[in-house]
């Protein structure tokens, strides 16, 4: 199923889904959400093979520990550094996406501020003033870049082999 849902590209399955049901903020964030699950649910899995293997929750599992107690112990705090990592990464591309579908028309509605929105709308006055679109599209790309670099600072604090020293 998640090979289905990562053979078409984000924004255009996004499109989709926000065409059908309709702009606004909650449908937004459910195409975004429906495009975005696949990437998560396999690193999931990748994350929960890799763990399940390791010496001490195949010694716990020889003990008779529950799956249940496995799972809370061991399963998921090993699996969440790396899923928490990838969402702060992933961040960028969703408010780009988001900003993308505001900026065609498929976005929130006009009385909530948005940067796709802004920047669509400033258009129009690009030979005359032409810093309406610009500051937009700076905080939008100092956005983006700011969530990589969260992502970037907290993959290496969750991470020690890819700490940097000086």
């Amino acid at each position: 199923m998640t090979d289905v849902f990562l053979s078409f590209p984000h924004i255009i399955l996004a499109l989709i889904i926000v065409a059908t049901l309709g702009p606004g903020l909650k449908d937004v964030v459910i195409a975004l959400g429906v495009t975005w699950w696949p990437y998560f649910a396999r690193l999931s899995r990748a994350q929960a093979l890799s763990v399940k293997f390791r010496p001490y929750v195949q010694l716990s599992k020889y003990y008779g520990v529950p799956s249940f107690k496995v799972m809370l112990g061991h399963l998921i705090p090993s699996s969440l550094s790396t899923l928490v990592i990838q969402a702060t990464l992933d961040l960028g591309s969703v408010v780009l996406a988001e900003a993308g579908l505001s900026f065609l028309g498929l976005g929130v509605r006009p009385p909530t501020a948005d940067l796709g929105r802004m920047i669509f709308e400033s258009i129009d006055y690009v030979t005359t003033a032409w810093w309406y679109p610009l500051f937009p599209g700076i905080f939008l790309a100092l956005l983006v870049i700011g969530f990589n670099l969260m992502g970037d600072s907290l993959r290496e604090r969750f991470e020690p082999s890819l700490r940097r020293s000086f």
